[in-house]
């Protein structure tokens, strides 16, 4: 029986793991991509605006640099997330895996013994018949 809550549990976990995926790999394809394009608009702007002469030009270079590195950091952090969703899934994988084959070993080990017992019970049987016997 708890074999079975094991192998659950795991279907279950595999489950979520692939749930997490498909949700992460909607925000990477949608809200990414949106928010690629804004950060790009923003640069576009400030470079207008450096050109242009703006009288605090710097200020403006520090927001674009800044919007640049936070776009970089959110790259990083979705590749991150995405490498620890993929290790998730496939350790679950194999988790699920190993409780297959400790299963089919747990059978495998039920059917020896019983085979033992029974080889016991011929030879018993065997044993009862020679001293009868004799």
């Amino acid at each position: 029986m708890w074999l079975i809550t094991i192998h659950l549990s795991f279907v279950w976990a595999v489950i979520v793991a692939v749930l997490i995926s498909i949700t992460h790999m909607e925000f990477s394809g949608n809200l990414l991509q949106k928010t690629y394009q804004a950060a790009v608009q923003v640069t576009q702007k400030a470079e207008q605006m450096i050109a242009s002469g703006h009288y605090n030009s710097e200020l403006v270079r520090s927001i674009a640099e800044n919007v640049t590195a936070r776009w970089q950091q959110l790259m990083y952090n979705a590749e991150e997330r995405m490498k620890l969703i993929m290790a998730s899934m496939n350790w679950f994988k194999t988790a699920e895996q190993v409780s297959k084959y400790s299963r089919n070993y747990s059978v495998f080990v039920v059917a020896i013994l019983n085979l033992h017992s029974a080889m016991l019970v011929q030879l018993r049987t065997d044993q009862l018949k020679l001293l009868v016997k004799i």
